[in-house]
C-alpha cells in the first residue's frame, strides 16, 4: 500500500514541478513580449528627430555636447547628421580664448519643399 501512495506523491509532485514550469515559462514571454521603451536604442525613430535636435542646440557647446543633443554620432561626415530626408550641418570654430571648437552656425536642411533653417551661435 505504501508503495501506491509513494507513487501517488510522487506523480503529483512532478505535477507539480512541470506546472510551476509552465507558468514560470509564460510570466517570462509575456514580459518580455512588454518590450520596456527606454532603454536608448538609438535606431528607433522618435530619437532621430533632427529639427528637434537643432532645437537643442545652444550657443557655446562643445564637439561633445554637440553630439549629445542630436543623440547619436555623426553619419555624414566629421560634422553632419542625416536622417529622414533631413540634413544637420553644424560649423565648429576655436575661439582664441578656448582650448575646444565650439558650435558656430547650424543648419537644417530639409526634405525637398522645405526650407532650410540657419542658426547662429556667436
Amino acid at each position: 500500500m505504501k508503495s501506491n501512495e509513494c507513487r501517488a506523491a510522487m506523480h503529483w509532485s512532478t505535477r507539480r514541478v512541470a506546472l510551476k514550469l509552465t507558468l514560470a515559462g509564460v510570466l517570462a514571454a509575456g514580459l518580455s513580449a512588454c518590450g520596456g521603451g527606454g532603454g536608448g536604442d538609438e535606431s528607433s525613430e522618435d530619437s532621430k528627430d533632427l529639427r528637434a535636435a537643432l532645437d537643442r542646440l545652444q550657443a557655446g557647446m562643445t564637439y561633445d555636447e554637440v553630439v549629445a543633443a542630436v543623440g547619436w554620432e555623426p553619419n555624414e561626415g566629421p560634422d553632419n547628421w542625416s536622417h529622414d530626408g533631413r540634413l544637420l550641418m553644424v560649423t565648429f570654430q576655436t575661439p582664441a580664448n578656448a582650448s575646444e571648437r565650439r558650435i558656430a552656425v547650424a543648419v537644417l536642411a530639409g526634405r525637398p519643399g522645405e526650407s532650410e533653417i540657419h542658426r547662429r551661435y556667436q
